[in-house]
Formats: C-alpha cells, sequence, structure tokens
C-alpha cells in the first residue's frame, strides 16, 4: 500500500464519515492533515490529525477509517505506522485520540488501539443523548426548586470575572468558543461552571460541568445543569432540543440515572496516546 499526507479531503470525509463527528471534522479553523493509503489506486483507508490548542506539541487523531470490504487487512495498521513516522519528523511528540463508541463497540476499538501501542488515558467518561422534553422525570422539579434556594447567582461568561476564572477553573473548561454559565459563591470566588454551547439550531451540548467540592456535597449538578438548559432556551426551542452531556466519572452517571428517564443514546468515551518520542 502506498501512504501520502495531503490537506483534507473533504468529499472524502462527506461520504464516510458518521454525521454525529462530521461537524467537527470539517472545523477550517483547525490545522488538520490527513493520510491516505492507496493499492492499485483504490482508497483502502485515511486518517484525519490536528494540531492541539492546548500543547503544540500533541497532535490529535480525529479520525480513521479503512474501506469497509477491506477491514482486517491491516491496512490502518500500516497507515498508522506512517502517519506516526511522519509526525514524529515533525516534531510532534505524542498522539492522543478520543473515542466516541457505542458500547457494543467499545471492546473492538479498545483492543484495535492497545495492540497499536496507544495506553489508555481513561475508560469512564460517558456521552448522553436526550430528546429535552423526554428527559425530566416529573419529581425533578420538586427538587430543583429546594435547591435553587441554595445557589449563589448565576453569572454569565461575558460579565464574570475573565482572571478569576482562569485562575480556578480547570483548563479543559476555558475553551474560546463555549459559553460558560457560571456559579458564585461569595465574593469573587467561584462555585462551579458549565462549558455549553449550541452546535445546531436544537442541539445544546454540555461540555463539562466543574462543581467546587462544598458544591458537590450539596447536589448542586443538577441545578448546574438546569441553569444551562434555561440559558440555552433563548435560543433553541424547547419543543424541538436536544441535548448532548458529557458526564466523566460514575458519580455523575448514577446521579443523573436516579433524577433522569433513561437517556436514547449512549455512548462510550474513551482517549488514548502513543508517546513518538
Amino acid at each position: 500500500m502506498k501512504c501520502f499526507a495531503t490537506g483534507p479531503e473533504i468529499g472524502i470525509v462527506k461520504r464516510t464519515a458518521p454525521e454525529r463527528i462530521l461537524k467537527g471534522l470539517l472545523d477550517e479553523s483547525r490545522h488538520s492533515l490527513m493520510f491516505t493509503g492507496f493499492e492499485e489506486s483504490k482508497l483502502m483507508c485515511y486518517a484525519l490529525f490536528s494540531e492541539s490548542k492546548e500543547n503544540p506539541d500533541e497532535v490529535w487523531l480525529d479520525y480513521i477509517y479503512t474501506s469497509p470490504d477491506h477491514r482486517e487487512e491491516g491496512f490502518a495498521s500500516e497507515l498508522l505506522s506512517f502517519a506516526r513516522d511522519y509526525l514524529k519528523e515533525l516534531g510532534a511528540s505524542s498522539i492522543i485520540c478520543r473515542l466516541i463508541v457505542s458500547y457494543a463497540n467499545a471492546g473492538d476499538f479498545s483492543s484495535f488501539f492497545q495492540n497499536r501501542d496507544f495506553i489508555p488515558l481513561t475508560l469512564t467518561g460517558r456521552l448522553l443523548v436526550y430528546d429535552f422534553n423526554d428527559m425530566l422525570d416529573p419529581g425533578v422539579f420538586q427538587l430543583l426548586e429546594k435547591k435553587r434556594k441554595m445557589l449563589p447567582p448565576i453569572i454569565s461568561y461575558d460579565k464574570a470575572s475573565k482572571l478569576t476564572l482562569f485562575k480556578t477553573i480547570p483548563i479543559s473548561i476555558m475553551e474560546e468558543e463555549k459559553r460558560l454559565s457560571c456559579f458564585f459563591a461569595g465574593k469573587g470566588s467561584v462555585y462551579g461552571a458549565a462549558a455549553a454551547y449550541n452546535a445546531d439550531s436544537r442541539t445544546l451540548v454540555i461540555r463539562e460541568i466543574y462543581l467546587e467540592k462544598e458544591a458537590e456535597k450539596k447536589g448542586l449538578f443538577l441545578p448546574m445543569l438546569a441553569a444551562v438548559v434555561e440559558e440555552a432556551k433563548k435560543s433553541i426551542d424547547e419543543e424541538n432540543m436536544r441535548i448532548q452531556i458529557f458526564l466523566h466519572n460514575e458519580t455523575e452517571y448514577r446521579g443523573l440515572m436516579q433524577i433522569f428517564n433513561p437517556p436514547e443514546e449512549e455512548y462510550l468515551v474513551m482517549e488514548f496516546m502513543n508517546v513518538l518520542k
């Protein structure tokens, strides 16, 4: 198989990538590199990589695809080997990939990357997908009213002190394109924050919810979630709202399952790293 490094081939990606991840792959603001593998002029596989915003030495593997008729034949392994050598020559120190996969396929994906010298970083994340009107249990509303009385004021990202936020909130939540709803407890002290954004005209993506320990003990995860949804209602019709929420640990997951109806879809979020140096 002959391997090449090129710019992203938009037509190929649109024909092959799943709809739920297509938008991120075609984000023109990201600096991307595409590796392709051909045999007798036929595309066997490709992989899309992009630079890390946080660490210039890291490269993200955004997506890898092999033609359905030629899977399990070693083409993806050969392409990854070529990409690793190429990226190492460019000065990259590591490759990181984040997978969002159904539970039925999680074991296959995990084995694929671990068999190719990728180290698992986490296996606890989940992505839940709800239609908003099917999400809430009636008892949740009563619980919310009790919790609201315990909350400090909710302050939007635009009105908050950027200096205070950057000192307090984990850097992973402080992405420029995210809109934050922040809880403050006391003068200038951040109680918690939620990173969320409108992915399209009907989809709210809640990327991360962060709470200080005291806020977590008081059970403020749900009110924080509700605050973000209320903010989203200003631009998304409640009747058609769809919510995607990332959960980073089992505590968040069990808490959500106790108060909400089961999600329409549930995915496992896995991260792997391949060290190049």
